[in-house]
């Protein structure tokens, strides 16, 4: 049944409404559906869940993020490659190229810095001051190390490696190589535990 006065949904067998109280009767309820209103006439019932509220502002919420998001995606494709390019633009006129093609060393620096190329010391392959103040200075200096030299020849490179290789057994948990009791071994193979 439908209460005539607030329009709730009320059990067929109530006699009043839960709602508002009001009587509710067959005759009560023929006449509701009988009465002449106007066209445009819709009630909706007074009393609404929370949870509807909430689901309605929660799909109110979605659409608007949803729009804004594709309103930024089109502003994207239309306009924000443009700003980028001239970015890029503006960092490239603000920088200067040092390359030495003798050692196949280049930088890029900005245009108010001053580079001094140093005369390189033993062992160097390029000496660079660069000069951001009257004050600060940063020196770059370019080497070329031979691995088989810094590490003793070949012998030190095997010796290298193979303490390198039982650094990380034993970082693994592992024994070394041809100690006794080796933590490597299954004791579960053969007995239960």
């Amino acid at each position: 049944m439908i209460c005539p006065e607030c329009g709730s949904y009320q059990p067929n067998r109530a006699k009043f409404c839960g709602i508002c109280g009001s009587p509710l009767s067959q005759e009560g309820l023929l006449e509701s559906f009988f009465k002449k209103g106007g066209e445009g006439e819709f009630t909706l019932p007074r009393h609404r869940s929370p949870l509807f509220y909430m689901v309605i502002t929660l799909i109110l919420i979605l659409s608007i993020a949803l729009l804004a998001g594709a309103a930024y995606l089109v502003y994207l494709v239309a306009w924000g490659e443009k700003k980028e390019e001239g970015k890029k633009q503006a960092v490239e006129e603000n920088t200067k190229e040092y390359f030495n093609p003798e050692i196949g060393f280049s930088l890029s620096y900005p245009d108010n810095w001053t580079m001094d190329e140093d005369s390189p010391g033993q062992g160097e392959l390029a000496s660079l001051a660069i000069w951001f103040s009257s004050r600060k200075r940063l020196e770059l200096k370019a080497y070329q190390l031979d691995p088989v030299v810094t590490i003793g020849g070949l012998e030190g490179i095997s010796e290298f490696l193979s303490d390198d290789a039982e650094k990380r057994i034993l970082s693994f948990g592992g024994a070394q190589p041809g100690a006794s009791g080796a933590g490597t071994s299954d004791s579960r193979a053969g007995s239960p535990p």
